[in-house]
């Protein structure tokens, strides 16, 4: 899953769209018009990335006052590969995108003008988080291949 010489790590895409259903049901992802297993847990697609071949989506609740982010790792098929949970309650929260890097990592600030980084390992360790707010489907000790900083 190395990049190509010249070749951008993250690239922004438009592949991802939210099929919200009624009455407040889990909503479905979709992907070039096909459905992905599962459902999404969010409202809002706020960002998806192409990254290394893989499929990065973020997504959020729409509620700027209780908000909470939820990052999505898939594969090409794409198949779910890694998730993270990232807010907290009564918290009020906006995702602002900063940039991407090669390394690669999304740059972004959520509360107030604190930078954070999320990186997109190619390969799964344990990766224990010392930030607050920080939730993963699984528990913590289990291999992830994204990781979540302050930057």
């Amino acid at each position: 899953m190395k990049a190509r010489v010249g070749e951008p790590a993250i690239v922004p895409i438009a592949r991802f769209e939210l099929d919200l259903a009624d009455g407040g049901a889990a909503a479905k992802l979709r992907f070039d018009g096909a459905a992905v297993p599962g459902t999404a847990d969010g409202r809002v697609i706020e960002a998806q990335f192409e990254v290394r071949g893989r499929y990065l989506v973020v997504l959020s609740d729409d509620v700027p006052y209780e908000e909470r982010l939820v990052f999505v790792l898939f594969d090409e098929a794409p198949a779910l590969l890694d998730s993270l949970e990232f807010g907290a309650a009564y918290t009020p929260g906006l995702f602002r995108l900063v940039n991407t890097t090669d390394a690669p990592s999304v740059v972004f600030t959520f509360e107030g003008d604190t930078r954070y980084a999320l990186h997109i390992h190619d390969a799964p360790h344990r990766r224990l988080s010392t930030l607050p707010g920080v939730r993963r489907p699984g528990g913590p000790f289990r291999k992830h291949h994204l990781e979540l900083k302050t930057a």
